[in-house]
């Protein structure tokens, strides 16, 4: 099991440009990226969850050099929500895989096709 306070404690590593987070339990099955300025050199994130893993948020000026999210979905995730992308300014690729519901693809499609045409990542589908 992870902690929210625990992901908090990596925002401010200055070098960190790559972070993974793979667990099978979530406290309060909710995943917040937040903070101004936090994780500032970050460009990948990979999220590895299960279906107990609701609410992925992003809040303002988090991940401000964020190109590439990865989500990993297991054991047929089907309620998982993705929000505030319209944060991730850098944001140039999401990638969506393993095994995971019709309404996780459609809602992450929608949520990018909100975007503003500049702004809009490559979504890929595996």
């Amino acid at each position: 099991m992870i902690t929210q306070d625990e992901v908090d404690l990596l925002k401010d590593l200055p070098i960190l440009h790559t972070l993974c987070l793979c667990f099978k339990e979530f406290h309060y099955n909710e995943l917040r990226f937040k903070g101004i300025s936090a994780f500032r050199q970050l460009q990948v994130l990979e999220i590895t969850c299960n279906v107990r893993l609701k609410p992925i948020t992003f809040e303002p000026s988090v991940m401000g050099r964020l190109k590439v999210l990865k989500i990993h979905c297991s054991n047929n995730v089907s309620s998982l929500k993705c929000s505030g992308l319209k944060e991730l300014p850098k944001l140039k690729e999401v990638s969506l895989s393993g095994s995971y519901g019709d309404k996780i693809k459609n809602d992450l499609k929608s949520l990018l096709d909100e975007l503003p045409n500049e702004m809009k990542p490559v979504l890929k589908l595996d």
